[in-house]
């Protein structure tokens, strides 16, 4: 796995990439820095290269860098124009549903 990091305000972007897929986590910290929450807002991976475990390995990697930034605690949404497979899988791998509005839901894991 490949990790890159861009910095801008008070915000880091992590982008991880192997060679079938990527994420990307929004690392945001508050104006007194004493408070950090972590945003996944994109987990792709090559349709051909699906069900092997490499989504699974992408999104354990990215956990893994949060929880040694000090967070607890990860947050995504899922847009209801996504597949609801992918949804079941978030909640597999152990996101809740904290809320829900019309065309998304948030998810949450404690880390």
């Amino acid at each position: 796995m490949n990790i890159y990091t861009q910095y801008w305000n008070n915000k880091e972007r992590l982008i991880i990439v192997c060679n079938y897929g990527s994420v990307f986590v929004d690392i945001t910290v508050s104006p007194n820095k004493l408070d950090k929450k972590a945003f996944i807002w994109g987990l792709n991976v090559n349709p051909d290269f699906r069900g092997i475990g490499v989504g699974s390995s992408l999104l354990k990697y990215a956990e893994d860098h949060i929880r040694k930034q000090a967070i607890n605690k990860v947050e995504l949404e899922w847009e209801s124009s996504s597949p609801l497979w992918v949804y079941d899988w978030y909640i597999r791998k152990g996101y809740e549903e904290i809320d829900f509005s019309e065309g998304y839901s948030k998810l949450c894991k404690t880390l």
